[in-house]
């Protein structure tokens, strides 16, 4: 039972929630009553005398008026026009290139592109875009590249690439203002290999907005406002290579969320707030040429060296406030033993009592046999698939199989070390004493003959 006060704040809390969806739902119902007047504008029997609708829907200028058109190329240089609403296809019709880029379009609506059928390149970049009305695509089905960035969008609606779906391969929306993305305006789109979303004001994804696209090979979410993935958000997405999360608020990663991901070759998360990071095979990581997770605040040494087993060409850690430890020594271990093809970040350094150590910087810490990205549990088996060793214990981590049972990777720092050690010492012991008695019996067997 809360205090008044507190339940005054949940009050005013659940208010200012209702308020933002209302807001919201506002805004969607206002972009969608824009778009469907300006197409029933276009058709009402008096729009030929009224300017306001030329203006809106832009058919009272042509492409073979202000546009260079190109018939070797098939390409309309309709560029730095000086354009409100994009021109009319005639003189243009077989057009396969469309410059748009660096007029002042506001508005693309669903007529918009009427005639352009054979359209595979659109050019919209650098416009001052702040609604595109779903079906705008519809009549350009062969629609291969589409260039949204530097405009004013703050929301992808469901139905905004339809017509789109067997041929559309690129979206470049970086550098708009987008906030909302909603939850299927991707779908259907079968052929697409590349979105580009950075630099845009996104806070969340909607779990499924990128399911079904198992063609898609690049993914690029940079500087934007995320805090939170939901663990199914890439499901299945077999053929993604690059994800791109960098400069977002994550402070951490679901398990499971690279699960299935089998051809993935990097991955940036650089410029976050992760505080914990989960083992490779908590988050479906098997091998990976690239991973990124400089900038954040990860400050255990351990949860970063099975990464430095599974990483085959480069792993930047730098600028994280680690720990000098056992883990650190490992790390340091690794970097003085690393192969040519691999590589770390010189610039990284753990904390010990207000002091910074390097890589290359022995740490005055009681840590007699650091172990290298080696873990070995009670059961272990190989993967065919990769030729490596598999841990099947609850933690996760990778293991090797020279070493004993008794090395658990920086959970008892050295105490491998001190049984081999302490094993020694007793042989030798041993040894010494029997030397001892040989020498003993001699001696008196010697004194009888004599």
């Amino acid at each position: 039972m809360g205090t008044l006060g507190e339940v005054g704040s949940r009050k005013g809390q659940r208010k200012h929630n209702c308020l933002l969806v209302g807001t919201q739902s506002l805004e969607l119902v206002g972009v969608l009553l824009y778009c469907t007047l300006s197409v029933a504008a276009q058709f009402s029997p008096d729009s030929t005398s009224q300017s306001v609708n030329h203006d809106i829907i832009g058919q009272d200028i042509s492409c073979d008026q202000v546009c260079e058109y190109d018939d070797w190329f098939q390409r309309a240089h309709c560029d730095e026009r000086n354009l409100y609403t994009i021109p009319s296809s005639d003189g243009c019709e077989d057009t396969i290139i469309l410059e748009l880029q660096g007029n002042h379009l506001t508005n693309i609506l669903v007529n918009s592109l009427l005639g352009y059928n054979h359209l595979k390149t659109l050019d919209l970049s650098n416009n001052d875009i702040t609604v595109m009305c779903p079906g705008v695509f519809s009549s350009t089905k062969y629609l291969t590249n589409i260039l949204i960035n530097n405009n004013d969008l703050n929301e992808l609606l469901n139905g905004t690439f339809t017509g789109t779906e067997n041929h559309l391969i690129r979206i470049y929306l970086q550098r708009n203002n987008i906030v909302n993305i909603h939850e299927h305006v991707f779908q259907g789109l079968k052929a697409l290999k590349s979105i580009h979303l950075s630099y845009n004001q996104i806070q969340s994804l909607p779990p499924s907005v990128f399911h079904g696209l198992t063609r898609l090979q690049y993914i690029m979410l940079g500087y934007n406002e995320l805090e939170h993935l939901d663990a199914t958000t890439f499901k299945d997405l077999v053929e993604l290579e690059v994800l791109s999360l960098r400069n977002n608020k994550l402070k951490q990663l679901p398990h499971g969320l690279f699960h299935g991901l089998s051809s993935l070759r990097e991955v940036v998360l650089s410029h976050n707030e992760l505080v914990t990071l989960p083992s490779p095979q908590n988050l479906g990581i098997n091998s990976i040429n690239r991973f990124y997770i400089d900038n954040n605040n990860l400050s255990q040494s351990e949860s970063i060296l099975p990464y430095l087993q599974v990483t085959s060409e480069r792993l930047e850690i730098s600028n994280n406030p680690l720990t000098c430890d056992c883990g650190f020594i490992s790390i340091q271990e690794w970097y003085n033993n690393r192969s040519v093809e691999n590589s770390i970040e010189y610039s990284v350094t753990c904390n010990l009592r207000d002091t910074k150590y390097h890589l290359d910087v022995s740490l005055p810490i009681p840590c007699d046999h650091p172990t290298t990205n080696i873990v070995l549990s009670p059961e272990v088996k190989e993967d065919p698939a990769t030729n490596n060793f598999i841990s099947s214990t609850e933690d996760g981590l990778p293991t090797n199989d020279y070493m004993s049972e008794n090395f658990k990777l920086n959970q008892s720092c050295g105490q491998g070390t001190v049984d081999i050690i302490t094993l020694t010492a007793s042989v030798y012991s041993a040894v010494c004493i029997t030397i001892c008695i040989v020498l003993w019996i001699c001696y008196k067997l010697k004194g009888r003959v004599t």
